[in-house]
């Protein structure tokens, strides 16, 4: 998991310098919360882990957590 401000460039363009192939984008909101997408629920839990170890400023959440079947 990599962070980086907005500032220092566009996600993909960052991702791209990087060896390693992204496995997913997340858009950390000014307040620090980072909105999981609903094609990353069945590992929700796994991505908010891994989203709080790599920077405990974050807040994930699952909009769709709640939501009725």
């Amino acid at each position: 998991m990599h962070t980086w401000p907005e500032a220092e460039g566009e996600h993909r363009h960052m991702a791209a310098l990087r060896s390693e192939r992204p496995r997913m984008f997340f858009l950390i909101r000014p307040d620090g919360r980072v909105r999981i997408p609903r094609r990353h629920a069945p590992s929700a839990s796994e991505v908010a882990a891994a989203l709080r170890a790599a920077d405990r400023r974050l807040e994930p959440f699952d909009p769709h957590a709640a939501a009725p079947a």
